[in-house]
């Protein structure tokens, strides 16, 4: 232990020797740490370990041997990122939809974490006395992850991050850590001061550097710490820099306790939308990754064909916005389908976090435009909750893409199928360069109908 201190000793001296002029000022860094769900329990799966861009990388907090990895040197942000032995964890797509929605920025994570640690396992005035009070009988495999910190992770942490400041600038620290202390109302001001040391010791501006905080997994979905959410929602009266990262409809692994990969996704993502957000810098709104755009319980979605399978009547896809979406410069929103959907859907848009407003049928469209000027149900274009396609039957439904624009080419837009009442149906038919035809042709045409009024229509 004492060489290892030693030689963390001289790296560190060796490295904050560097000028200032090797720090990059678009290397955003954040510190990461708490406990397992933060180190990673899910197995990665293909899609975890490919399409990962060079920008996204981690900084090793021990040496690996498989892949080999040297402590306090940076590497792609291939899982796992912890330790070796660990899995895919909050970090991982929360560093890869940074680097997706900043596209002239480095991001760089530190991750520190322990297993089935109490939050006193990153307090250097506790640990040791949190260490000592452990039993080596059945709390052995701690003890150890303890050993692989030199019994103090905290300073592990701040000695990694001295080290990622040579190359970068912390920006932020995310903290997954609570179920080994379950409900008790100190919690957050025991996360105070470790927070407080690291601005301290790392001579950072609490008012640069936000602290975010993830719930346990959801009563909802059978967690068992899911008391603890509510703890956590104090954090932020009490750490004024602080924000609650939701773990709402987050999938786990069956134990209670950890998430399962997609849980992991989804949550990596909702920290990366957090940060992003006080950046000014939106996620977008029609994501077709399996952790943004949610099935229910009555359905299943495959994001590699983008499609939505239905078992009966009320499965549904949806996206979901926090604090509502507001679409009041966009005229229409667009639904583009790659084939005629079978499911008899309809797309409805809520106006409230669950309250429906505009509803309409997809019918055998496979372009739809909704004119968010003139939607019905009292939905306002300005305040969108959630955006659901929900099936009437068991069918499928297999997306192309949906987007918002203004672009007239939508103005008007039917298709023959849902034409509804005399007014509008043809009574002459041209082609878009204005040849009258006699009937309507395969793709887009403009028709007269028995009202007098010119209108776009599609011909699948």
């Amino acid at each position: 232990m004492k060489k290892k201190s030693l030689l963390i000793g001289v790296l560190l001296a060796t490295l904050l020797t560097k000028a200032n002029a090797d720090v990059d000022p678009n290397f955003y860094i954040y510190l990461c740490f708490g406990q397992s769900n933060m180190e990673g329990n899910a197995q990665p799966e293909a899609q975890d370990k490919t399409g990962i861009d060079e920008r996204f990388q981690m900084m090793a907090c021990v040496n690996f041997s498989s892949p080999s990895r040297t402590m306090g040197e940076w590497y792609k942000a291939t899982p796992p990122l912890v330790r070796q032995g660990t899995g895919l964890g909050m970090a991982d797509y929360f560093g890869r939809t940074m680097v997706q929605q900043l596209p002239d920025k480095k991001i760089g994570v530190v991750d520190v974490a322990v297993g089935g640690t109490k939050i006193e396992g990153f307090m250097q005035s506790e640990v040791s006395k949190y260490i000592a009070s452990m039993n080596p009988s059945s709390e052995g495999w701690l003890i150890n992850y303890f050993k692989a910190y030199d019994n103090d992770p905290y300073k592990r942490l701040v000695d990694m991050a001295k080290i990622a400041q040579q190359s970068g600038v912390i920006k932020g620290i995310l903290l997954h850590q609570g179920e080994s202390n379950n409900t008790q109302q100190d919690w957050p001001q025991k996360v105070k001061k470790i927070y407080d040391q690291l601005m301290k010791d790392l001579n950072l501006d609490p008012a640069e550097v936000p602290l975010f905080v993830g719930e346990m997994v959801t009563q909802a979905v059978g967690g068992a710490c899911w008391g603890h959410n509510a703890v956590i929602a104090n954090v932020p009266n009490v750490i004024p820099n602080s924000y609650v990262i939701s773990s709402k409809d987050c999938p786990q692994a069956g134990d209670g306790l950890h998430f399962n990969a997609l849980g992991y996704r989804m949550m990596g993502r909702r920290y990366a939308a957090a940060a992003l957000a006080l950046m000014g810098v939106d996620m977008p709104y029609f994501s077709f990754l399996d952790g943004d755009f949610l099935p229910n319980t009555n359905c299943t979605y495959d994001a590699k064909t983008r499609t939505m399978t239905a078992a009966k009547t009320g499965g549904m896809m949806s996206w979901t916005y926090a604090n509502a979406a507001n679409w009041s410069d966009s005229k229409y929103l667009v639904v583009k389908l790659k084939e005629k959907q079978t499911a008899n859907a309809e797309v409805i848009l809520f106006k409230t976090a669950s309250a429906s407003g505009h509803r309409e049928d997809i019918g055998d469209r496979t372009t739809m435009v909704i004119d968010l000027q003139h939607l019905n149900g009292g939905s306002d274009a300005a305040k969108v909750f959630k955006v659901g396609f929900r099936a009437k039957q068991a069918g499928k439904v297999v997306f192309d893409d949906v987007f918002l624009s203004n672009d007239e080419q939508y103005g008007e837009i039917v298709a023959v199928g849902s034409v509804k009442g005399d007014a509008v149906r043809p009574a002459s038919v041209y082609s878009p360069s204005g040849v009258r035809q006699p009937e309507m042709q395969r793709g887009l045409n403009i028709v007269v109908g028995q009202d007098g009024q010119a209108r776009k229509v599609i011909v699948d």
